[in-house]
């Protein structure tokens, strides 16, 4: 599942492999050919693009215009660590969740229970991991 940016909303893409002007403009005009697209601004000094849109616009669309000009768009994975969640069903709400907030690509939810041992016998611990991309 694709994030989707929604009416009026801006998204910053980074971007890299720019290093002249020219090469802006590549991916400025690449960015800008996605339907639905409203205003771009290519910034070379960040390696970044933030995109403006009226309406949804699929992050996949925006990754396939930068990367069809040669570029590439750096993942960053986010760990989280989030408690109180108890079985596969909540694992599986919390990463739909995830996946309809706009620039995530893929959401990965694992619990697992762990194990302390202290005088008094043996705690057990459960812990969700979340990793954002």
């Amino acid at each position: 599942m694709n994030a989707e940016v929604g009416l009026s909303q801006s998204l910053t893409l980074p971007i890299e492999g720019m290093n002249c002007a020219s090469r802006v403009g590549r991916v400025d005009r690449a960015l800008q050919s996605v339907p639905g697209v409203t205003e771009v601004n290519v910034n070379l000094a960040t390696e970044s693009a933030r995109v403006r849109s009226e309406g949804g616009i699929e992050t996949a669309q925006l990754v396939k215009a930068v990367e069809g000009q040669g570029y590439s768009m750096p993942v960053r994975t986010i760990p989280i660590t989030i408690d109180g969640m108890t079985c596969a069903g909540c694992a599986a709400g919390v990463e739909r969740a995830l996946l309809s907030v706009s620039g995530v690509t893929s959401a990965n939810v694992m619990c697992v229970v762990r194990d302390f041992g202290t005088d008094g016998g043996v705690i057990k611990e459960r812990v969700c991991l979340i990793w954002l991309v």
